[in-house]
């Protein structure tokens, strides 16, 4: 199986940018590694080490393993990978880099005490946050209901 290159791309590289364009493969699935909703969740043996093994979860729910072992090449269990195995991995496995640069992941034979209490975190930031936007929205609803019965009958809204 050949080796990926598992080096961090630029996050500027993405700002703004139409994923669709301007993008080569290696980015396109970068930026999907970053964007495409998923959960890395490293797996622990039975005295709570992390395997080197971790379930990436996507918003689809499906549950893909990638292992990152010093005794084996890095390798995921989806099809993109199982088919192709793509230079700089599939985005599974960038997802994993990603995320271990934002939340460091642990390694084999550490303890994950930490990153589930930060992924703790995190997960109560993003309700938090949800919450929010979905107050925000209801007040721009309302200002929208109220601009909309206020405007001239001449208006030509479609």
């Amino acid at each position: 199986m050949n080796e990926p290159d598992l080096t961090p791309l630029e996050t500027g590289k993405f700002d703004g940018v139409d994923p669709e364009a301007d993008l080569d493969a290696l980015e396109r699935r970068e930026y999907r590694a970053r964007t495409n909703l998923m959960v890395v969740i490293p797996t622990l043996d039975r005295h709570g080490k992390a395997t080197g093994e971790y379930a990436v979860i996507t918003e689809s729910a499906s549950p893909y393993m990638v292992t990152f072992r010093v005794d084996r090449d890095v390798s995921c269990t989806c099809p993109d990978w199982q088919n192709r195995a793509p230079a700089g991995g599939c985005k599974h496995i960038r997802r994993v880099i990603y995320e271990g640069k934002e939340t460091p992941l642990p390694a084999e034979d550490e303890s994950a005490a930490d990153y589930f209490e930060t992924l703790d975190e995190r997960m109560t930031a993003i309700g938090n946050r949800t919450i929010e936007y979905e107050t925000r929205a209801a007040d721009l609803r309302r200002v929208m209901a109220t601009v909309l019965e206020n405007l001239p009958d001449s208006a030509d809204i479609e």
